[in-house]
């Protein structure tokens, strides 16, 4: 509990920060004063800061390529439809990754280069891997209730937050979707995944 240090003073307000691969960098949401959120980056002490974005939408969930040159992240292009983009840390090269009327939500980046996401169609919520490029887009699971999921260290698996109406319980899922395992059985929520380094064991919030 040491060693607390206060790196942004910007009276605006920064959330979900993310390490870059190599621990140098934070990505982070920032409160814009227009009132939307914007993706920053800045070095580990606060210093270099650089805003990415710059819009009247909400660009938030900023998550590293697996070798720091690219971030994706969540915009919403309109009030009911959010869809994942791509960017570089030096503000560069912003592509639209996915086009859907869905909220399209969670990106994260595995090892081996695949993003996974979760889109909220009206019917179903469907965990989609795809390409870092947006193109290869599969759906490995589709089913009620589906929510954030988190790639595994080695890229293979993914734990998967999944919402039945009444509580959340934990899946892991391999990286094609063939196989499934249930982690959790409770009437209490279980939320918020975490690997292992080695992959071996994930930390969780229950509630």
């Amino acid at each position: 509990g040491g060693g607390l240090t206060q790196i942004t003073r910007t009276g605006a307000g920064e959330a979900n920060p993310v390490w870059s691969p190599l621990g140098r960098r934070l990505a982070c949401e920032y409160g814009s004063r227009i009132g939307s959120f914007e993706i920053v980056v800045m070095n580990a002490d606060g210093t270099g800061r650089r805003r990415l974005t710059r819009n009247r939408v909400d660009d938030i969930e900023p998550v590293w390529s697996p070798r720091g040159r690219g971030i994706a992240f969540t915009r919403f292009v309109s009030a009911a439809n959010s869809e994942i983009f791509f960017i570089r840390p030096g503000g560069t090269e912003l592509k639209r990754l996915t086009f859907s009327r869905a909220e399209e939500h969670h990106p994260d980046w595995s090892t081996k280069g695949k993003i996974a996401y979760v889109r909220y169609g009206a019917a179903t919520h469907d965990l989609v891997v795809m390409d870092g490029d947006g193109s290869g887009k599969h759906v490995i699971w589709s089913g009620r209730g589906i929510g954030s999921a988190t790639w595994s260290p080695d890229g293979t698996a993914l734990a998967v937050e999944v919402w039945d109406g009444n509580d959340g319980e934990l899946y892991a899922v391999s990286a094609n979707g063939a196989e499934r395992t249930r982690l959790t059985r409770n009437d209490v929520d279980d939320y918020g995944p975490v690997w292992a380094p080695n992959g071996a064991r994930i930390a969780y919030t229950r509630f």
